[in-house]
């Protein structure tokens, strides 16, 4: 008897995906409130609260939104430590709470909120979560006692007619079930996104009345820019007209300038950047990676006017950036 041939056929053609699939989704929900008569609360006793009332709502459960534009000093802090009873009124604090307790869950404390008070259009970031000085966080509540400086909120073009917009996001990851065409359009349009495509890019902020808020502000205090987004990131900068303070730029006719990264839940990434001064065009780049944690997520670049007076007027300052690496998360 002969023998048979046998002929083996292999397909370069990946395996059909399933119709449906169970995929991890990210729901959220989003609120703008106003904060008016900001001058009047300003002058209240520290305390003082301005309450959104069941203010957010996702997957069932709402929260509270509690503004302390005077700062958030409790009673018994007042009389037992009054120096830091003056220095929490000297930021704008700001709270999210479940409307009641009884519906805790472990969904609930999987939950995320996150804050931002916005330019004075209502539409663009300029302080959020990941540039607060201090938080206070628990299983029932996210808060952040020192949120802004109040004097960082006037000079950075926050308030517009006396008020300021705070924009609050509730989100968690929900598991749903898709099609596959859903998914891969979904998987499509994320990486076509401009922002994370995008990794070279330029910023800038207009300080009008310099000479004035440099009177104002103290070391320390700075002029913070709107948030952009580049490489799947967001940055921004803040210019110190008296200095931060830090790493020994503490001069009386200079001024630093740091770049940071917002969202605290961004990978690690490293950047390439240099800043234009008014007229002075700094050619000088200066690389870093930029980190979840303090001090990584943001770095000094002094620039100093020895002997020189910035006039009063407009103070443009503009800043290059070029991502190099952001990495994946795993």
């Amino acid at each position: 008897m002969g023998a048979t041939a046998s002929s083996f056929y292999y397909s370069s053609l990946p395996p059909s995906p399933p119709s449906k699939c169970s995929v991890w989704e990210t729901m959220s929900a989003t609120r703008l409130f106003t904060v008016p008569d900001y001058s009047k609360w300003a002058l209240m006793r520290p305390g003082s609260a301005l309450l959104f009332d069941h203010a957010l709502h996702l997957l069932g459960y709402s929260y509270d939104v509690k503004v302390y534009p005077a700062g958030y000093v409790k009673a018994k802090d007042e009389a037992v430590c009054p120096a830091g009873y003056s220095k929490e009124a000297d930021f704008v604090a700001v709270f999210a709470e479940p409307t009641t307790h009884r519906y805790y869950s472990k969904d609930m404390e999987a939950s995320r909120i996150s804050m931002e008070i916005l330019d004075g259009s209502g539409e663009r970031t300029v302080f959020d979560n990941h540039t607060v000085t201090s938080r206070q966080n628990g299983k029932l509540n996210t808060g952040y006692v020192w949120f802004v400086k109040r004097r960082e909120l006037e000079a950075s073009g926050c308030l517009r007619g006396d008020s300021f917009t705070i924009r609050c996001t509730v989100s968690a990851d929900v598991q749903i079930t898709r099609s596959s065409a859903e998914v891969m359009e979904a998987l499509t349009a994320a990486a076509s996104d401009p922002s994370k495509t995008q990794l070279t890019g330029s910023h800038m902020l207009t300080i009008d009345r310099f000479s004035k808020i440099k009177a104002v502000l103290r070391t320390g205090d700075c002029v913070h820019s709107t948030q952009f987004s580049l490489g799947g990131s967001n940055w921004y900068f803040k210019v110190y007209p008296n200095g931060s303070g830090r790493y020994g730029d503490r001069t009386s006719c200079g001024m630093s300038v740091f770049l940071g990264r917002g969202r605290s839940d961004e990978p690690a990434t490293t950047a390439e950047f240099r800043f234009e001064i008014g007229d002075q065009k700094e050619v000088r780049s200066t690389k870093h990676t930029f980190r979840h944690h303090d001090p990584e997520h943001e770095f000094p670049y002094l620039q100093y006017f020895a002997g020189k007076t910035i006039a009063d007027g407009r103070l443009v300052v503009r800043c290059h950036v070029r991502v190099i690496k952001a990495e994946t998360p795993n």
